[in-house]
């Protein structure tokens, strides 16, 4: 296992450095994320005929704050926590709720 070690190293000394991901590039891929956040989390609470009010408390987060994650307002990062409680609340997948 030594030799393959050895030349798995060398390899990794050889393979050119990749560029860093340009900051415009993942601020794009943030919008369209909370951009389908909000929709699906629109789309699938109206088809549950849940209220916003009903959807705070199930996930224990403000009215206020789903009103601007709905409307595309929500100024905070939309973190995994909150993407979570929002698929148990609504008892869907989070792929459900980030999905395009």
């Amino acid at each position: 296992m030594g030799t393959q070690t050895t030349d798995m190293a060398a390899a990794a000394r050889r393979a050119p450095a990749e560029r860093p991901v340009p900051a415009a590039k993942v601020e794009r891929a943030i919008q369209r994320l909370r951009t389908n956040i909000g929709r699906n989390l629109l789309r699938i609470r109206s088809e549950q005929q849940m209220s916003q009010r009903a959807l705070a408390e199930k996930a224990n987060i403000s009215q206020t704050y789903i009103s601007q994650i709905e409307t595309l307002k929500a100024k905070h990062s939309l973190g995994i926590e909150l993407i979570a409680a929002l698929a148990v609340a609504l008892d869907v997948s989070p792929t459900d709720l980030v999905a395009d």
